[in-house]
This record gives C-alpha cells, structure tokens and sequence, in this order.
C-alpha cells in the first residue's frame, strides 16, 4: 500500500464512521455463592426436603466446578431437578421459594455451561447425564422456533454482555434461562436455496423440567414468539434476551465488524449479496436493510433489535440483509441486489403463490438508500447517457462486457419492491466526497485484475466516448457521491415506479459552512426527498440515525401503515397488532 496510506485510513474513519467504540464484552451467568448454598433456612419454620437436597446438591456442584471435574455436569442437573421440585412445592412466593428459584435457574444455567464444556452436549439432540448405573440423554425439545431441529447445535447461557453495535437490550426477567444458540454447518453450507448462509445465532429460553410422562427434558423456547407458558411454578412470563445473539456473534467472530477490508480490496469480502436473518417464513413481508458506505449488516442491529422487540412484529414480518463491497461504484451493487431480489423470488416462490413476496419492503442507510431507490426506478436511457455518448450496442468490445454494462446501466423497477425508506440518504450527493479525506479514501480502493481490465479495454477502443467521470478510471462509490456527479444526477432524475411508497429520515443538528444544516456527512437539502410521503427530522450523526430510537419507530410506524394496506392480499390480515414498543408508543 502506498506511504501515507495509514493517515488516510485515520482519516476515513473519522469523517465517514464517525461513531465511537466500546470494549466488547462477553461473562457466562455467575455462579451461586457457596456460603448461601450451605447457610440456613430464614424460614421459620423447616424447609422442605426438596430445597435441602437441592442446596446440598448445588454446593457440591459448585465445588466440582471449581475442580474442573465433569461430575459438575451431573450434579448441576440433579439440583436443578430437584429444585424444580420445590418450586412447585412452594410456589415461589416465600424466601426460601426464592432461593428454590435462585438455585434452579444457576444450576440450569452451569448444566448447560458444564455439558457443554466437558463435550457432554450432543448437538441437535440433548445433553448425557450420568445416572446411578446408567447413562442418559435428556433430550432437546424446542417449541415454536422457526428453525430446524438440527439448527441447535451449541448453546450459550446468558450472563452480562456489551457491544458497540448496541444501544438498547431487550431482556426480560421470568421463568427459564435465556440462552444464545449457534448454529453450525460446514462452510459453504447454505439453506434457504442459498439465501439462509451458514452459522448464526439467535434467542432462546432454556427450561430443564421434568415431563409428566417421566423422565426430565431441555425445552427451548422462542422468546420471539413465546412470551408465557401455562405449566409453570407461578404465573411469571418466560425469561428472555433477544439482544444477545447479535453481541456475542461480533464476540466470537470480530471479522464480522471488518468494514476496511471490503471497502479498499472489495474482492475480499464474505459471504456477499442478499440474506435471510431467519428461515424463509410463508405469509410474512420481507424487510431488506441495506447499509451504507463504508459500513457493514452490523450497522442494522438496533433497528432490527428495535422492531423484533415490539409484540407482534414478528408475526408479520422477516428481516433479510443485503451486504456488498461499499468501495465499488454502487451501480454494481444495485445490480447484484435486483438480480439477488429476482433470484430469490424465483426459488423460494416460483409459483408467485406468497402475496406477502409481492410487498416488499426496502430500508436503506446513506449510500443504501441510493441503492434501494434503483430498485423502485426506470433507467430507461438517461443512466447510460450520463456514461456515454454512443449507443450500447455501438460499443467496441466483448459480449461479456456489453452484457455486464447493460445489467449496470439499463433496468426496470423490481415489481415486488412496493416501499422504501431512505435513512441519511444522499439523494445530490456529500461535499465530503470532493474534499480530501474523500479524495484520499478514494485512493484507497484496489480494483480487481479484472475490472482494471476491462476498463483499459473500453477506454482503448472507444475513444472519446466514455463521459470524464468514467473514463479516467474506474470510479469508486465515494467518487459518485460527489455532488458535481453525473451518474449521481443522473439517478436522482430516474422515473419511479408509482406503485412505490418512499419515506425519509433525514439526520440534523449539525451546521456545515458549505452545505448548511445536516448530519455532519449529508445535507438536509441533499437528503430531501419530494415524492416521500412522509419526511421526519432527527437529530443525529450520519452514522447514527439508522440507530436512534426515534428512527425506529417511525420505520415501525411505517410497516404498521404498509401491513394496514395489505390487509386484502395478507393471509393475516384480520389479526393487524397495535404495534407498541417496550419505549412507548409509536409516533
């Protein structure tokens, strides 16, 4: 890389990321006090024999556990068993129905922790449990999950977690131990026909308990989707935290966060192109978020942490991500997102049988947001015009290259994409892209072999053809952000598809002496949007408007008016929710 590159890296992460940092952290639910295991009962009168069990039980736990011994497993589970046996004995209402509750939900937790530790978690199926002369599986038995059985393939109790990409936790205190559960598959293993990529994780709530048929089963339950159980010690909702399976994802895989890398070597980023966060789910609109310059899927998690936490989102909707190397001229990704859009229509749905698949609705942050309004446009000839001055088949070279460049430049609008809000979109473009940190980031781009390639060969045998912008070299995203951009003007001036519904957020509270009022990075004129239906001000950074609370609930706000229009084509329609947030209501 070339001297100086390392100050222009400081410098573009300070213009265009902008968002400060924390520690990531990540500590497993502490474990019970010996000295309260082995103190006595403030009951006045005898406990009963179930709670003394499970005492004597988890202390010996806690001790094996401290040995590193894997009889921890074992013992961990009998007080957990034990102690759910006085919960039901004592309701949970007295001090030591508290303590039995106190035991149950930490041995529950170490079992967990322990069988998995000492390889005694056989994934999709239980945990092996040493018994008196025999050996068990308490088997796996999740409820509700939009998952596949094998999906459950390692299980994380939740403790105390931070994470930078995470301003608000959604957890609720109950019954059960909320867990994060990994699923694995080897690489390259996809589900959903391509679109569901390996690994993840996502929410769950452990309960370890024993079945009136006999034996004692590890239920999982869906903290999206269950909230309460009816055969519970006393009547307290189920215990969750749908936050932490995005936190402890990051944790566990930090390359996750890596922006830099795809944005200056684009050839190196993983796993591109549209994704599902969850299974394909019949009946429910898709919401595709697509992040923005120099940024990654992250960006999204507390909008999407936000949405997933109002009762009834869910049931109606299923959030799918778009991630693409933000350093490329953003025509190519609109063109991998409306080729992905067409592909994933065409497999999941090929008989056009899903009426939600026809309601599509985009989310798109600062460079995002341009992407998404090229799905919901017509280039007609006014894109290619701004590129060239001589018609796409007068053009000298191969019939790859003509065929690339008419995915690139000519287009109609996605039918299925029936509404998109733009966030902090730059509709004219940033005067931050002409200054020299964006020169400077510009610079930073590598294209491929290829790409140089193909450039050189255009501009070679079509002589006088290709508009400056292009022909000087292969223009980078930031380079078309410009607002001098003839592309970029180009694209502000497509025709929309009328059956389009656009809104906008739009960032304020920062005053620029050359573009006036803004979010630091995009002007309030330049995030205008005339044909939006619905414009909303807040006040915030460019890199934080997607996240604010505010934002959130005026996207809510939104696909509580999209679900309310579909109510004659949506198999749900007679059940619309009062949408309402754990904030408040919606504006």
């Amino acid at each position: 890389m070339p001297r100086g590159s390392s100050f222009a890296r400081t410098l573009l992460v300070l213009a265009l990321v902008g968002s400060g940092c924390c520690r990531n952290a990540w500590h497993e639910p502490r474990s019970l006090k010996l000295v309260q295991l082995c103190a006595p009962s403030a009951a006045t009168c005898e406990p009963p024999d179930a709670l003394e069990s499970a005492r004597a039980l988890a202390a010996r736990a806690t001790l094996a556990d401290r040995a590193k011994d894997q009889t921890a497993v074992d013992l961990h589970y009998q007080a957990a068993v034990t102690a759910w046996t006085a919960l039901n004995q004592l309701c949970g209402t007295s001090h030591d129905g508290a303590l039995a509750s106190e035991i149950y939900h930490t041995s529950t937790a170490r079992f967990i922790t322990t069988a998995q530790r000492h390889g005694r978690l056989v994934p999709g199926q239980g945990v092996i449990v040493n018994a008196p002369g025999r050996c068990l599986l308490v088997p796996l038995v999740p409820h509700g999950f939009v998952w596949q059985h094998d999906d459950f393939q390692a299980l994380f109790p939740i403790g105390h977690y931070k994470s930078e990409y995470i301003n608000r936790q959604y957890r609720c205190e109950g019954w059960g131990v909320p867990v994060v559960v990994q699923r694995t598959c080897p690489t390259g293993c996809y589900r959903e026909e391509g679109f569901l990529p390996p690994g993840g994780m996502f929410a769950a709530t452990a309960l370890l308990r024993p079945c009136p048929t006999g034996g004692v089963n590890l239920e999982l339950f869906d903290p999206l989707r269950a909230k309460t159980h009816p055969e519970l010690p006393a009547p307290r909702p189920l215990a969750s935290d749908i936050s932490a399976p995005a936190a402890l994802r990051e944790i566990l895989n930090p390359q996750l966060a890596n922006w830099l890398t795809p944005f200056i070597s684009p050839t190196r980023i993983r796993n591109p192109g549209l994704f599902m966060v969850e299974p394909y789910q019949p009946g429910k609109i898709p919401v595709i978020m697509v992040h923005g310059l120099a940024s990654n899927p992250l960006s999204w998690l507390d909008l999407a942490n936000d949405l997933r936490a109002i009762p009834g989102f869910c049931d109606h909707f299923q959030i799918w991500g778009f991630r693409y190397a933000t350093g490329r001229p953003f025509l190519e990704s609109a063109a991998r997102l409306r080729s992905d859009l067409y592909r994933a229509l065409a497999t999941i749905d090929p008989d056009g049988c899903d009426p939600a698949l026809g309601h599509l609705v985009l989310v798109g942050h600062s460079m995002g947001g341009l992407i998404c309004k090229m799905q919901a446009s017509s280039s007609q000839e006014i894109l290619w015009s701004a590129i060239a001055n001589r018609p796409l088949e007068a053009i000298a070279t191969t019939e790859m290259t003509r065929e690339q460049l008419r995915q690139l430049c000519f287009f109609d609008p996605v039918p299925n994409v029936r509404r998109v809000i733009f966030l902090a979109t730059p509709h004219r473009g940033s005067v931050w892209a002409r200054r020299p940190v964006g020169r400077l980031s510009s610079a930073l781009v590598r294209p491929d072999d290829t790409q140089r390639n193909r450039h050189e060969q255009l501009e070679r045998d079509n002589p006088g053809v290709f508009s400056p912008e292009v022909s000087e070299r292969i223009p980078t995203s930031v380079e078309m952000l410009d607002p001098d951009s003839g592309v970029l003007r180009a694209i502000d001036s497509l025709p929309l598809n009328p059956c389009v519904t656009f809104h906008s957020v739009i960032g304020y509270g920062y005053y620029d002496l050359r573009e006036g009022e803004g979010d630091k990075v995009v002007s309030i004129q330049s995030a205008n949007f005339p044909c939006a239906e619905s414009q909303i001000g807040v006040r915030a950074k460019h890199t934080q408007v997607q996240r604010q609370l505010e934002t959130s609930q005026e996207v809510a706000r939104i696909l509580r008016e999209h679900l309310a229009t579909l109510e004659s084509e949506i198999a749900a329609r007679d059940d619309v929710p009062d949408f309402e947030s754990a904030s408040g209501k919606n504006r």
